[in-house]
């Protein structure tokens, strides 16, 4: 099977040659799109995205939340999914299931983050919410994949005291949408793959 981190590599580069002008707008339309006021002015650094695209430096999942939310594509969330499809499917705690975790995440934060900076122009609130609330539930999802993965590592120990001190399982959601504060999500995206091969 091809490497996928090279192939997200390739989807990447295919992004910003295809939906922009040059590194230098695809750059600055990604500062602002992660800008608190959706414009970051001479804050983004077009070095970076050119070091990306040759492949010396990796693209990180808040490279392909702004890409795929200002191009509107989907093609390389849809090749993360795929990954896991050719390998025949999730099997508990495996790397596949945690790929698939990954790409979730990426997709729901995506969709978060349009419905987010849709508000600012005249947006659903309602959908928004929404959105945000689905992020919580992937990242839910996760941190128990991932700690179940943990308890596997530790000769399948899957007991309470095993946890780190202090820290409590997840409150699931309300399946009725009850409001849910954000900052008490300890949920983080990852922020980069590992480092991604050039593509030949």
């Amino acid at each position: 099977m091809a490497d996928p981190r090279a192939q997200v590599h390739a989807l990447m580069r295919g992004l910003v040659t295809r939906h922009f002008p040059s590194q230098q707008s695809a750059a600055k339309e990604m500062g602002d799109f992660w800008h608190p006021t959706g414009d970051c002015g001479d804050g983004f650094d077009t070095a970076d995205l050119s070091r990306k695209m040759n492949g010396s430096r990796s693209w990180t999942f808040t490279d392909i939340i702004a890409l795929q939310a200002i191009t509107g594509s989907t093609r390389v969330t849809d090749a993360m999914a795929a990954v896991g499809q050719d390998a025949g499917g999730p099997k508990a705690g495996d790397a596949v299931t945690i790929l698939q975790h990954a790409r979730a995440l990426i997709k729901e934060g995506s969709e978060g983050a349009s419905a987010l900076v849709a508000l600012e122009d005249g947006g659903s609130v309602d959908e928004a919410v929404s959105e945000l609330l689905d992020i919580i539930e992937v990242a839910q999802a996760a941190i128990t994949a991932t700690e179940n993965r943990g308890s596997h590592s530790r000769n399948g120990s899957a007991d309470p005291a095993s946890r780190p001190e202090g820290r409590a399982m997840p409150r699931p959601v309300n399946s009725a949408r009850e409001p849910v504060s954000l900052s008490s999500s300890r949920g983080r995206l990852p922020r980069s793959f590992s480092e991604v091969e050039r593509d030949v």
